[in-house]
């Protein structure tokens, strides 16, 4: 089995975020949704969803500043 290398960039979100804020957006809401255990799959024990432990996407709303 050939395993591909993962390419990650690290951008922290202090350094994300300013451009937004200078422009008059604040957020207004933070998650990091993640699989659960129904979706493990045994056939693919390297697979991403068996990782339950891990959260798979950071995601946040802007809005304009009132």
């Amino acid at each position: 089995m050939t395993f591909l290398k993962q390419i990650a960039f690290h951008r922290p979100l202090h350094e994300l975020l300013p451009p937004f804020f200078a422009h008059g957006l604040v957020m207004d809401r933070l998650m990091e949704p993640n699989f659960d255990e129904t979706f493990v799959n045994e056939e693919r024990p390297y697979a991403s969803k068996n990782y339950t432990q891990l959260p798979k996407i950071l995601a946040f709303r802007l809005r304009r500043a009132s």
